[in-house]
């Protein structure tokens, strides 16, 4: 199961280190497609939220390659074609997938540009590149569409390869159309909730009252067209061709059922315990642990922060669209994590990752989710029963200073938070309570108000140590961004 933080969690596998998200998809093809045609396809495995992460991208890809913009399309990411890039989130998409693609790019204009040297015997210096054409002394001698069909791109990245300077770079930094706008200004159908498959049907879910209630009667009754109930214990939805049937069928069933709840969250004043009660539950995972003996302190500080349930729900409905073909399920989500999703869709259908390919869509959010079936989350719904990654609670964490005699601490330890990890984002784990000594290279960062100088929430499988300047005390104040962290 992939972390969240991709190339942030640095991956100690012995192999020669690459940049960003390369280092765990080494394979170049995995990364970028270039076409007999003129085309460039490039293959990130991070998601288009609205933040425009696939233009920028494409730039990097264009300024690399020399080629214009125009010719590069990104690809959504899919299983498992993509690379693997964890979960878009933390405002890393760039700095990890970015810089890994960069380097592919380069790679791939130095692999090409080495075979036409060599077929053509000129240096490789006296060659430059116009638009994918490779200029020689005397003229043109190739290009990458003409070598587009000799899988130059099935090998795993090289490390000595020498990317663009900045002030080489023709395209990345400028301003270009955005390639995603165009259709949502224009109202074309980009989003997932636009997918239409032959044959697809409508579902809606019909939800109870309160966490744990039982479905205790049902009234019978006609529904709407050919809208037909589907019920699984204390499951209840229906199915039906249009999505208008599928609405009305959903209110009729509300209405006709009788549900048996009681109350399952605590009060607000007992959520902590809660809290502390429901993490000996569920998965944990030690990220980094190290052994190294604490030095000596001559006083240790320790303070405990909570905080209450926060909603961040998104303006419009989550939406999936699954398609049963065989054995084998093909999945169209706006999650940020497509690999995660997988991982978990394979645990709840008890079957095998290989069997489930997972597509991202565009969508307003990040959720997961024999006729293909479309079934989206209605916004009413949110405030009680938000799906994914954006209604949680932020449980009791604890922070301890040790120091010296000197107003500078020598150990900084920030143990797990007690959490739903990113709020049930796909492939979330809860964390084991693991202290990490301080590294004994020395300063890393001054403690602050600002968010990263506190584990955020959606980091709780996250244990982490900090050292700081002497000019710095340290502080027993929680650092309130933190909470609505990712």
């Amino acid at each position: 199961m992939s972390h969240g933080f991709g190339a942030a969690l640095k991956v100690e596998d012995g192999k020669p280190r690459l940049p960003g998200n390369l280092h765990t998809n080494r394979r170049l093809s995995q990364w970028l497609a270039i076409h007999p045609d003129g085309r460039v396809t490039i293959t990130p495995g991070k998601v288009e939220l609205g933040q425009g992460i696939l233009t920028t991208l494409s730039q990097i890809a264009a300024d690399e390659l020399d080629v214009d913009f125009a010719r590069v399309t990104a690809r959504p990411a899919a299983t498992p074609d993509s690379p693997d890039e964890a979960v878009t989130s933390g405002s890393l998409s760039t700095q990890d997938s970015g810089s890994a693609l960069r380097h592919v790019c380069a790679a791939a204009r130095m692999i090409f540009l080495g075979v036409v040297a060599q077929r053509v015997g000129v240096p490789l210096e006296t060659i430059r590149i116009e638009d994918g054409r490779f200029i020689g002394p005397a003229g043109e001698i190739g290009s990458y569409w003409a070598l587009a069909d000799q899988a130059l791109l099935e090998c795993e990245a090289p490390i000595a390869v020498t990317a663009k300077a900045p002030g080489a770079r023709r395209i990345a930094g400028t301003s270009v159309p955005r390639i995603d706008l165009p259709d949502k200004v224009f109202g074309a159908a980009r989003y997932v909730h636009d997918l239409r498959l032959p044959g697809m049907l409508h579902a809606r879910v019909v939800r109870p009252p309160a966490r744990g209630a039982a479905l205790a009667a049902l009234r019978e009754g006609p529904l709407p067209g050919d809208a037909r109930l589907v019920r699984d214990g204390n499951f209840l939805a229906v199915l039906a061709s249009t999505e208008w049937d599928a609405e009305a069928a959903a209110a009729r069933l509300a209405a006709r059922a009788e549900w048996a709840a009681t109350d399952t969250l605590p009060e607000q004043a007992l959520l902590a315990g809660w809290l502390r009660a429901a993490a000996t539950r569920g998965e944990r995972s030690a990220v980094a642990s190290r052994a190294d003996p604490a030095p000596a302190a001559a006083r240790t500080l320790r303070r405990s922060f909570t905080r209450p349930y926060l909603a961040h729900g998104s303006i419009a409905p989550s939406c999936a669209v699954a398609r049963w073909e065989g054995d084998g399920v093909e999945v169209f989500t706006h999650s940020q994590g497509p690999y995660n999703l997988r991982a978990d869709l394979a645990k709840a259908l008890k079957c095998p990752p290989e069997k489930i390919v997972v597509r991202h869509r565009e969508g307003p959010a990040a959720t997961a989710t024999t006729a293909p079936t479309t079934w989206r989350w209605m916004r009413c719904w949110s405030p009680a029963r938000r799906p994914a990654c954006r209604f949680g609670c932020s449980g009791p964490g604890w922070r301890s200073w040790a120091g010296r005699p000197s107003p500078r601490p020598c150990w900084w330890t920030s143990r797990p938070i007690w959490t739903p990890p990113a709020t049930s984002r796909a492939g979330a784990a809860i964390s084991s309570a693991t202290a990490i000594p301080p590294d004994p290279g020395g300063v890393r960062s001054r403690p602050c108000s600002r968010r990263r100088c506190w584990p955020s929430p959606s980091r709780s499988s996250r244990a982490s140590t900090r050292r700081w300047r002497p000019a710095a005390a340290p502080r027993a104040t929680a650092c309130p961004s933190t909470a609505s962290r990712h």
